[in-house]
């Protein structure tokens, strides 16, 4: 299943190899500029692909672990 995104064609969500940022704050709902913030500090790893940042599964999966949690009040 290939999804129309913006006139580019997006496997992420088939292959869960690959995210891009839209793709990611689809899934976790955030929002852009906390995602890249989270890049910028070296939280969530990032690949190149030319102008394209991407975001291997295993790496979000990692980001999303790591992420602090809250206790119960």
């Amino acid at each position: 299943m290939r999804k129309e995104h913006g006139g580019r064609h997006s496997d992420a969500h088939c292959s869960g190899l690959v995210y891009s940022i839209a793709d990611i704050t689809k899934l976790v709902g955030l929002g852009r500029t906390f995602v890249y913030q989270e890049i910028k500090e070296g939280r969530l790893a990032v690949r190149k692909a030319g102008r394209r940042t991407l975001v291997l599964d295993a790496d979000l999966k990692a980001w999303l672990s790591a992420l602090p949690t809250k206790a119960a009040t």
